[in-house]
């Protein structure tokens, strides 16, 4: 089984280890710039904290609505992992792989066509808008945003009968 899911998609799987060794070094950077606020927003000491994460009103007058990118990523990767910045670029770096997989699928199910799929998920992962995402930290809304919106979107081309999994991913579009 894993043989055949390698041999399936093993230039995505190359498409990975490229991504890994152009972006590795950016999983040894430190907290910067807006990371320090977005940490500070997402402290949470109680459970009523960490639900007021998705109110609209907060106490530090801020501008954004990115509950789960933001606040939740945050906080959740603080509280396992504490200020280690390397596995926050870890988590990222997983999603952005996710990303990568997806709008593979996503091109493989619009043109049926294996090889313009690698070579569009290959200027993706390519793509130096990528570097920005990956290096800041607080950033990561916009690779989870990514995220939300291709899953929705390859569940909608495949149309899926669970109306329920659709809600739930574009509820969670809306919430990133």
């Amino acid at each position: 089984m894993l043989r055949r899911l390698i041999s399936r998609y093993r230039l995505i799987l190359l498409i990975f280890i490229v991504a890994i060794l152009l972006y590795h070094p950016l999983f040894s950077l430190f907290f910067f710039q807006d990371d320090f606020f977005h940490l500070k927003m997402a402290q949470a000491n109680t459970v009523s904290d960490f639900i007021n994460f998705f109110s609209f009103k907060n106490s530090y007058s801020y501008a954004f609505y990115r509950p789960l990118t933001t606040q939740v990523f945050l906080f959740m990767t603080k509280s396992i992992f504490g200020y280690q910045p390397f596995y926050y670029h870890l988590i990222a770096f997983i999603v952005f792989c996710a990303n990568i997989f997806l709008i593979y699928k996503i091109v493989l199910f619009i043109l049926k066509n294996n090889n313009f799929s690698v070579i569009v998920s290959l200027l993706y992962a390519l793509s130096s808008a990528n570097m920005t995402t990956l290096s800041y930290i607080s950033a990561f809304e916009e690779i989870g945003m990514a995220f939300f919106f291709f899953l929705t979107i390859l569940f909608y081309l495949q149309k899926r009968n669970c109306v329920w999994i659709f809600l739930v991913f574009g509820m969670g579009f809306r919430l990133a």
